[in-house]
């Protein structure tokens, strides 16, 4: 490895990891808790009506984790459990008025968190860096479930009338710039 890989490699790692303590700082920090809860929380509220084991892969959890990350939701009123109306020994979980509420806020801290991580950018840097991140992105998943959990934390919305990166990487589709994206 170069000089200069070893220096990329510290510079890109130093900014993942201070990134991902800011946004974790700040997802917990709305809920007043730590771990997966907030990741859960927007889940739930995303995906309502999703099996107790489906949010394992999006939380990247064991089963048994998955179910206490359930009990704390339901235990802090953000969520509830419910049988399938097809086969009753399936759990769906659904979210509350104050799961979505939570879930919003959630979002809105991770917003924040990135615009500020983002300031010390142009809007022309911020531009090149969307268009570098998706290519980086689309390399990222392995599949539909290794993609959920990279969009764990995602504001799903801001993506629905936009090509996503991840998902198409998931899905093996081309890659293809922000700025050329049809709206869907």
């Amino acid at each position: 490895m170069t000089q200069l890989e070893r220096r990329a490699t510290n510079l890109v790692g130093a900014w993942a990891l201070a990134a991902a303590r800011a946004v974790t700082e700040a997802t917990d920090g709305e809920l007043g808790a730590s771990g997966a809860l907030a990741a859960a929380a927007v889940t739930v509220a995303l995906f309502p009506d999703e099996r107790v084991d489906a949010l394992q892969g999006a939380l990247g959890l064991s089963p048994s984790g998955v179910v206490r990350t359930v009990d704390r939701l339901v235990d802090a009123g953000l969520a509830e459990r419910h049988g399938s109306v097809g086969d009753g020994r399936e759990v769906l979980i659904h979210p509350t008025r104050r799961g979505v509420r939570s879930a919003e806020r959630v979002l809105a801290a991770r917003a924040g968190v990135v615009g500020r991580l983002l300031e010390p950018l142009t809007p022309a840097e911020r531009d090149q860096l969307l268009t570098l991140l998706e290519k980086l992105l689309t390399g990222l998943p392995s599949d539909r479930e290794d993609a959920r959990h990279i969009c764990r934390l995602c504001d799903h919305s801001a993506c629905e009338r936009a090509w996503c990166p991840v998902s198409a990487g998931a899905l093996g589709e081309p890659r293809r710039s922000h700025r050329a994206s049809p709206a869907r």
